[in-house]
């Protein structure tokens, strides 16, 4: 966990694959890397399975997330492949805020997915992509 003077602190939570084939990529992070599933859901007509592969947690989604709720911030859209990262906050205003007067630049603010779970996301260095991520 990555801890700042200000209290904004940051845990790793999960790394997210949108894919153009779901069951190959199931089968793959499954059969192949010997992942083991957690849950498999959908939501919004997108299918999504979390995989434990070695402690890390991946998502693999079949659609993009769908941009239609939200304008599209991104430079290229959704898109196939790595989609991002995810690091959880226990304060996703205070995390944001601390970031921003840091000289944090974003691809979307902060958005309410569903569930009262809670998201922005980060824009690094090469349109990197990075979620955070709390449940309010």
């Amino acid at each position: 966990m990555t801890n700042y003077a200000d209290g904004t602190s940051f845990r790793f939570h999960h790394i997210h694959l949108n894919t153009t084939n779901y069951e190959e990529a199931v089968d793959f992070y499954t059969r192949i890397m010997a992942g083991t599933i957690d849950h498999t859901g959908e939501w919004n007509g997108r299918r999504t399975a979390a995989i434990d592969l070695g402690g890390i947690r991946l998502l693999i989604s079949d659609k993009a997330y769908p941009f239609v709720e939200i304008p599209d911030q991104t430079p290229d859209g959704p898109h196939f492949g790595l989609e991002h990262f995810c690091l959880t906050v226990p304060d996703l205003d205070a995390a944001v805020t601390s970031l921003k007067s840091r000289g944090a630049k974003f691809f979307m603010d902060i958005h309410v997915m569903r569930d009262k779970m809670r998201m922005a996301i980060v824009k690094a260095p090469d349109n990197v992509r990075i979620e955070l991520f709390a449940r309010s």
